[in-house]
Order: C-alpha cells, then sequence, then structure tokens
C-alpha cells in the first residue's frame, strides 16, 4: 500500500475516539454514490460574473462560509476517520482500534493501516465523542458514524461514503450538534491532489428543530477550499475563499470567461471586483 498520504485539509483537528474496521470479501456490497455530477460542478464555472450577479455571489458565499465554520467538527472526525485507513495517519496509542480480517484474505489490520489482497469492500464504524468531546465510546448515547470504501488488489477506491445516525459532537462556543444525513468524500489517491466533499446533513437546534445542513466544496493540496455558488439562470461560478473577520472577504472567483479579485465588506452589502488578467483597475462594484 502507498505511504505517506495525508489529507491536505489544514488547520482541521483529527481528534479521533474508537474506530471499528470491518471488511468483506465479496462481490456484492453497498455501492458507491454517483460522483459525476459532483466532479462536473468543481471542473468548471459555467455562469458569468457580472455587477448584477456579484452582489448575490458575495452573499451566497456568506452562508457558506458561515456553514463551513458551522461544520468545521464534523469535517474533522470525517477526514480523521478517513486519515485512520492509512497507517501513516493512525495513532500509536490506538486501543481502540478493533480489527478483523477474513482467514483467506481479503483485508486484514495491523495498526489501522490495511493490506490488500483481493477486491471487496470495507466498513467504518466510528463511535461519536459526545458533547463534550470526550465520552467514553457509547453509540447508543452518542450516535455514530458509518462510512463505506471499495478496495481493489493494490489500495481503495476513490469515494468513501456513509451515513450519521444521531451523531453527537461540540461544536464549540458551549454549542452542541447532533447530526443526521448522508457524507460522500471523493478523494482520488486519498486526497494527494484534492478532492471534494458532500454533506446531506440535518443537525437538531437548540430549539429541538431538524434543521438542514447541505453543503458541498472542494479542497486542493494546500487546503485551500472553492465552493460553487449559483446564479438566478441555473449556472454557477466557483469562489475560492480567503476570509479576513474584521476587514470582509477577499474572493477569487472564477466565471465562464475570466478570473476575478473581489473583495467584500463583512456584510456582504458592499464589494468591489477586477479582472485578474487587466491589473488593478476596478471594473464595477456595488
Amino acid at each position: 500500500m502507498r505511504r505517506n498520504r495525508r489529507l491536505p485539509l489544514v488547520g482541521l483537528a483529527l481528534v479521533l475516539s474508537a474506530v471499528g474496521c470491518r471488511a468483506r470479501e465479496t462481490s456484492e456490497g453497498p455501492t458507491p454514490p454517483d460522483v459525476a455530477p459532483l466532479r462536473a460542478r468543481y471542473a468548471g464555472a459555467t455562469g458569468r460574473l457580472t455587477p448584477e450577479t456579484a452582489p448575490l455571489v458575495a452573499q451566497g458565499i456568506r452562508a457558506k462560509i458561515a456553514q463551513l465554520a458551522a461544520g468545521q467538527t464534523i469535517l474533522s472526525e470525517l477526514i480523521g476517520i478517513v486519515g485512520r485507513l492509512d497507517g501513516e495517519n493512525a495513532p500509536e496509542d490506538d486501543a481502540g482500534a478493533v480489527a478483523s480480517a477474513s482467514p483467506d484474505g481479503g483485508v486484514e489490520t495491523r495498526t489501522a493501516a490495511l493490506t490488500f489482497s483481493a477486491a471487496g469492500w470495507a466498513q467504518i464504524r466510528h463511535i461519536c465523542r459526545g458533547f463534550s468531546g470526550f465520552d467514553p465510546p457509547d453509540a447508543a448515547r452518542n450516535g455514530r458514524i458509518d462510512l463505506y470504501a471499495t478496495y481493489g488488489v493494490r489500495d481503495f477506491g476513490d469515494v468513501i461514503w456513509g451515513a450519521l445516525s444521531r451523531c453527537r459532537l461540540p461544536a464549540g462556543a458551549d454549542t452542541e450538534q447532533e447530526l443526521d444525513g448522508g457524507v460522500t468524500l471523493d478523494l482520488p489517491d486519498f486526497g494527494k491532489d484534492g478532492g471534494r466533499i458532500a454533506l446531506d446533513l440535518t443537525w437538531l437546534d437548540p430549539a429541538g428543530a431538524r434543521v438542514p445542513f447541505v453543503l458541498d466544496f472542494a479542497f486542493d493540496p494546500t487546503g485551500g477550499v472553492t465552493v460553487a455558488q449559483a446564479l438566478p439562470d441555473g449556472t454557477h461560478v466557483l469562489v475560492g475563499l480567503r476570509l479576513d473577520e474584521t476587514a470582509g472577504s477577499v474572493l477569487t472567483v472564477e466565471d465562464a470567461g475570466a478570473r476575478w479579485g473581489c473583495a467584500v465588506s463583512v456584510d456582504g452589502e458592499h464589494g468591489e471586483c477586477l479582472r485578474s488578467a487587466l491589473g488593478a483597475e476596478v471594473e464595477f462594484s456595488w
């Protein structure tokens, strides 16, 4: 198996509790989701950034930035679990890992690293950490994450997917999250050259209501994040994010014809954009 692979998501703490890996040597198993639409969305922009669409993009991106901030805990949890499939990312004192293997081959675990001798699929079950972040493993109380991956004779497939079931996690600032729903991680070569993540979740708000948490984004090897922002005509632009909480956002926007740099106020109500290829002259503002 290839070594020294690390998922290049910068700034995400990889805090883990007990993880169990279960493998089956069989030609039948769960079917990976179709990630072609997700890949196509991030393959290139289809819409145009104009004085009319720029304010809509700015407001939409502000909402996505808030989602990314709110989802940092679950993103860290997912990336940590996936990292456990590679021995280089496994904690040395991994007392919580559960190893199992079929006697005639398939998958065996060694200190949470996997070697391959046949094709099949693996299930990874992760017990969530609870609202405190330090609860002992208790699926009945704190819920779980079930992920699936296919593998061949050399390595895992590109797509890891699964579901959260009443997964309780801390969310910072004395807030709590209880999450349900599906996740898809499209990670060619374990994210060595970047990848895409899609979340289709709900979480339980303080009032006890289920609130949708639906988000997808791409990341590059340096940890930069790109989100697709839809436009009213059904097309979309791609926006690279860099946020300064006090000064607002500096957005790199790729549309169907150009790359733009846009400086946006904290509230998203004001901004100015210039084409990267035309120097520093502001082309339009709002």
